[in-house]
């Protein structure tokens, strides 16, 4: 984003370990866009958990800003195992009402068979 619209974004990425941070972090504005890449919504590790009560205290401190997320061949992969397992949590029935992104049109048509409606 910041090489092909850097006069559009204010990108900031975090690791793991630098999550926390970005709601410390502070803004001139608040953003319009919040796209979340990777971790999964409704993973049912500790780290999934975690990563979903970030995303909902992101949301609530980023006012009108459109949760975005975008899916890759991994958290597909993932999501389709837990969901057939039963193992998805709420996050993942809220995050159903978001705005979703595949990287490619079968991981789309995979996250249609679980409730997901994704470009």
């Amino acid at each position: 984003m910041q090489r092909h619209a850097s006069e559009l974004v204010e990108p900031w990425a975090a690791t793991e370990r630098q999550a926390a941070g970005i709601l410390a972090r502070p803004r001139a504005r608040k953003p319009s866009i919040l796209l979340r890449v990777g971790y999964r919504p409704g993973a049912p590790t500790v780290r999934g958990r975690t990563f979903d009560a970030l995303w909902r205290l992101l949301r609530a401190s980023a006012g009108d800003a459109l949760p975005i997320h975008y899916w890759i061949g991994s958290d597909v992969l993932n999501t389709l195992r837990d969901a057939s397992l039963g193992h998805l949590t709420r996050a993942f029935d809220a995050a159903r009402r978001e705005t979703h992104f595949a990287g490619a049109p079968w991981l789309a048509e995979e996250l249609a068979t679980v409730g997901i409606d994704a470009e």
